[in-house]
Parts: C-alpha cells; structure tokens; sequence
C-alpha cells in the first residue's frame, strides 16, 4: 500500500469521526433540550414515555431532529421515527418480558 492511499485512508478515518463527534455534541444538545436523561446514542435502549416496548435506537439523524428505533414484539419487528420528547431511557426495562403496552400491531 503507497503512502498516499494510507494517507487517504487516515483522511477518511478522520473526516468519519468527526461527524460521528458533531453528531453526538448535536444529540446531546438535543437530548437536555428535550429533558430527555439519557444518551440519543446507537444501540441505546429507550421506551415511549406513553408505554410499549423497549425500542433500540438506531440513528439519531440531526437533519430532521427525530430518533430512528427498532424493536421487536412477539417475534415481530417494527421500526419508527420519535421526537427525543417522547423517549425516555430504559435502563431497567427487562428487555425479555412481554410489554405492558405492545401497541395495535401485536398480535397476541
């Protein structure tokens, strides 16, 4: 490998994780304006504030400000977008128990 293609290659790296760094500094903003007490942060779990299931962020997308969440109920997955105000953190959600509140596309 030349020198140039790694130097490319660190240029690449590190143009990366500066926008992963201004993504996060965005979240975080974005989070504490939105009273929200966790981290908007891939792989975090949250939960509606009205109830549901535990939902694992996917993206944080500072473009539109909304929260892209996966979850799966029952062996069904959906996914949907959230404004930060309706999440709240899930430390203590147990993540195996069937929810409370699966919304009206589980089946039972």
């Amino acid at each position: 490998m030349s020198d140039e293609t790694v130097m490319e290659k660190d240029e690449a790296f590190e143009q990366v994780r500066a926008t992963r760094l201004r993504t996060n500094l965005i979240a975080d903003r974005v989070a504490k304006a939105a009273g929200f007490k966790g981290e908007l942060r891939p792989g975090a779990v949250v939960r509606l504030k009205s109830g549901g299931p535990p939902m694992t962020i996917a993206v944080f997308d500072v473009t539109d400000g909304l929260v892209y969440c996966h979850w799966n109920v029952r062996g069904r997955t959906g996914q949907a977008r959230y404004s930060p105000e309706m999440l709240e953190p899930c430390e203590a959600c147990d993540v195996f128990a069937a929810p409370q509140n699966p919304g009206p596309n589980a089946s039972g």
